[in-house]
């Protein structure tokens, strides 16, 4: 049974400590179920999602007769995106996650063997199943032994953000090129693109509203720069992308030259690229720490609904 929401926000994180106004807080993207987050967090959060999103839907599927009356919950699936009018909720077998489990009695089943609810002894964690939209966003939870399981993935654009960066690092490459040749003019326009791309791409696993939808150089800068204040990443990339945004106005457009040649000194030049490429690493790592495809190797992987 596959519904949509009408109205269904986009979650950007959890906080995972208290905190007063203006405080810096951390905030977690990735939560599941045997994690080091207390338990009760977990609770609260599974309670919010059930309170305020999920049974609200339910009743009105009721109500318009696509859910019968005696609906039993015990699975349900929140998919969320960049553009909230694309989110929705699968609920019990039209769910897409994979449960890593431990069975009852060290029971074992072959690829394809029925599973039931009462064979599963533990719950290791949720992950989405290939089935999905890669872009999308996840909240998973299952009931098992009266108990909910949760788990979130709020990493948006998974998708979007590999192929923008797979074009930042092109457009590194030809600003190499540049430097060597003495080009400056292209090289301010190449290692600006690089950079701007790269920070996007970092932006852009977050979700952040309109912004998330539509990149612009101003909303782009604003948001890095509250980014790195907060300290997730080093101050300098956000200084590079603002010494670039000027000296690309100069090298592309010619501005405020007062009628001498646009030139750059080649330690400047490396400078920039030294800083570029180290910005290059950080978002390939990041790639890497989130990618779907790597779970953990222990347990066995079961599938919660029929599209997995």
């Amino acid at each position: 049974m596959k519904k949509k929401i009408v109205k269904f926000p986009s979650i950007f994180g959890y906080s995972t400590t208290s905190a007063k106004k203006g405080d810096r807080i951390p905030v977690a993207f990735r939560i599941n179920c045997n994690d080091g987050y207390p338990s009760d967090s977990k609770l609260t959060m599974a309670n919010d999602a059930l309170d305020n999103i999920i049974y609200p839907q339910i009743i009105r599927l009721v109500k318009d007769g696509s859910l019968p009356e005696n609906f039993i919950l015990s699975r349900a699936h929140m998919l969320m995106y960049a553009n909230e009018y694309r989110n929705e909720i699968l609920l019990n077998e039209s769910v897409r996650f994979l449960g890593n489990v431990l069975f009852e009695d060290n029971k074992t089943f072959q690829k394809g063997d029925p599973v039931n609810f009462s064979d599963v002894k533990e719950v290791l964690g949720l992950y989405p199943s290939e089935k999905n939209d890669p872009n999308a966003a996840h909240i998973m939870l299952v009931k098992l032994n009266g108990k909910w399981h949760y788990a979130a993935d709020l990493v948006y654009n998974r998708d979007k953000v590999r192929k923008r960066f797979e074009t930042s690092k092109m457009f590194l490459n030809v600003s190499i090129y540049c430097s060597e040749n003495k080009l400056w003019g292209p090289f301010a326009d190449n290692i600006f693109s690089a950079t701007e791309l790269s920070i996007q791409c970092i932006l852009l696993l977050l979700h952040y509203g309109k912004y998330s939808v539509k990149q612009t150089h101003d909303e782009t800068m604003i948001l890095f720069a509250e980014f790195t204040r907060n300290g997730n990443v080093d101050v300098k990339f956000s200084q590079l992308y603002q010494n670039l945004t000027d000296l690309r106005k100069k090298g592309r457009y010619l501005e405020c030259l007062h009628g001498h040649a646009f030139t750059i000194t080649q330690d400047n030049s490396q400078e920039f690229l030294d800083i570029a490429k180290d910005l290059i690493e950080i978002v390939e790592k990041l790639l890497a720490s989130i990618d779907l495809a790597k779970k953990p190797p222990a347990g066995d992987y079961i599938a919660f609904g029929n599209e997995v």
